[in-house]
């Protein structure tokens, strides 16, 4: 009976195509009091005093409901329809907060290929919106064998992010999210690492879209 139990158990187990998990070093958050500056030296080719004044006034948000402009940088192993469907998932999960009103996602066609904050501000300030949030989704896929059962195909990934004051191009906050998904199933058949991809960027998407909101829900 023990080994029938055993046995049953291990069937099961062949059943479960994966297993995602999730883990982020949880630090986005608002600075809440002033920022001194009487200790800030001014380098030459860095920031004028100007720059270090507008940026170090910078506030939290307390003036809402807000906009939003979404940045997304990937990379090679990010198709286009896994990307449409983390940004979906971000959205929809940013729509559901009272303090956040119009999001505007940027067209790739005005991304130049290295992205600096002359640009974020620039591009915050075109879509008349007040923060940006800058995305930076990394997903690498690679196979691992194991004897244990089956092949087991794993996959890693992780998105940065920064929330931007549009007319200050200050960092309000930022984080980082890493997953992994384990995917039992044939490693070669065909639309099964797309499937597994989708999965976690998916999750990647939704998790995101959750702590972004509930960021701005903590503001005044």
């Amino acid at each position: 009976m023990r080994v029938l139990f055993v046995l049953l158990l291990f069937s099961m187990s062949l059943f479960v195509t994966s297993c995602v998990t999730h883990t982020a070093y949880e630090t986005a958050r608002f600075r809440n009091r002033d920022y001194r500056t009487d200790r800030i030296t001014l380098t030459e080719g860095g920031l004028t005093s100007e720059e270090i004044k507008s940026i170090t006034a910078t506030k939290p948000p307390s003036n809402f409901p807000v906009d939003l402009a979404l940045i997304v940088v990937k990379d090679r192993f990010v198709k286009n329809e896994i990307e449409q469907l983390f940004v979906s998932n971000v959205i929809e999960e940013l729509k559901k907060s009272e303090k956040i009103d119009r999001i505007t996602p940027i067209p790739r066609f005005l991304l130049p290929y290295q992205l600096n904050f002359a640009v974020i501000l620039e591009l915050g300030i075109r879509t008349l919106s007040e923060y940006v949030i800058v995305m930076v989704v990394d997903g690498e896929s690679f196979f691992k064998w194991t004897k244990i059962a089956e092949s087991k195909f794993q996959i890693t990934s992780t998105v940065d992010f920064i929330l931007v004051d549009a007319r200050t191009t200050a960092i309000l906050a930022s984080d980082r999210l890493f997953s992994t998904v384990f995917y039992q199933e044939n490693l070669f058949k065909v639309g099964e690492k797309e499937k597994a991809l989708k999965e976690v960027f998916g999750e990647q998407g939704e998790l995101l879209g959750q702590k972004l909101a509930e960021l701005f829900d903590q503001g005044d």
